[in-house]
C-alpha cells in the first residue's frame, strides 16, 4: 500500500480541499482540520534526522556526468516530446499541471532507461545512466548516498551495486518509518 491507501482520489478527498481550475484540472490545499492526521500519515513514510545526530556524514559532492541516450531511447524521448508539445499547443491558453506532469514523468522515465507501455508494463530502453553510475562508483572509496526518482531506478541500482560486490541498503515508500531509522543507523 502506498501513502495514498487504496485510492489517491479518496486520499485527496480525506485530507485536502480541491478547487477546480478554469480550463480543466484542479488544485488542492491541505484541509486545516485534517492537518494533524495528515502529518501522522506522512510520518509513516518519512524519516527525519537532526544535523547533530548525523554530523559524521561525509561531505556532499555533486557530480554532473553527461550521459548520451542510446538511439532507440533517444527516438522514444524525441517522439514523446514532440507529441507532448503538439498536444499542449492545441490546448486553450490555460495549461495546468495535469496536462504537463504525466508527460514530464514519462520523459524522465525514458532518460532513466525505462519506458512504460499502455498496459503499465516497464521496458528497459537504455542502460546509459546506469552504466555511467557504475563507472562513477568504481572511482569512489567511501559510502555513497544515491537518490533515485523511480522504483525501477532503485531496483536497477541495487542489482548493479550488488553485482559489483557492494552491500546496498535502500529506503523507498514501502519501507515503514520505524525501519527507516534502523537502515539509517546501519548506514
Amino acid at each position: 500500500r502506498s501513502i495514498f491507501g487504496g485510492s489517491k482520489t479518496a486520499f485527496i478527498a480525506d485530507y485536502f480541499n480541491e478547487f477546480k481550475l478554469p480550463g480543466g484540472g484542479s488544485k488542492v490545499k491541505l484541509n486545516p482540520s485534517r492537518a494533524e492526521a495528515f502529518m501522522e500519515r506522512l510520518h509513516l513514510v518519512t524519516h527525519r534526522v537532526r544535523t547533530e545526530d548525523a554530523i559524521d556524514l561525509p561531505g556532499i559532492n555533486h557530480v554532473d556526468v553527461p550521459v548520451v541516450l542510446e538511439p532507440r531511447a533517444r527516438k522514444l524521448y524525441d517522439d514523446l516530446r514532440e507529441e507532448a508539445i503538439a498536444e499542449l499547443e492545441g490546448l486553450d491558453k490555460v495549461v495546468v499541471a495535469t496536462h504537463v506532469l504525466p508527460r514530464l514523468t514519462k520523459l524522465q522515465q525514458i532518460t532513466s532507461g525505462v519506458a512504460v507501455d499502455e498496459d503499465g508494463k516497464s521496458h528497459v530502453v537504455s542502460t546509459a545512466k546506469l552504466d555511467a553510475l557504475k563507472e562513477l562508483l568504481k572511482l569512489i572509496d567511501d559510502k555513497v548516498v544515491i537518490f533515485a526518482r523511480f522504483t525501477s531506478d532503485i531496483e536497477a541500482i541495487i542489482e548493479a551495486t550488488t553485482a559489483s560486490g557492494l552491500n546496498p541498503v535502500y529506503i523507498d515508500g514501502s519501507v515503514a518509518g520505524e525501519k527507516r531509522g534502523d537502515i539509517v543507523d546501519a548506514f
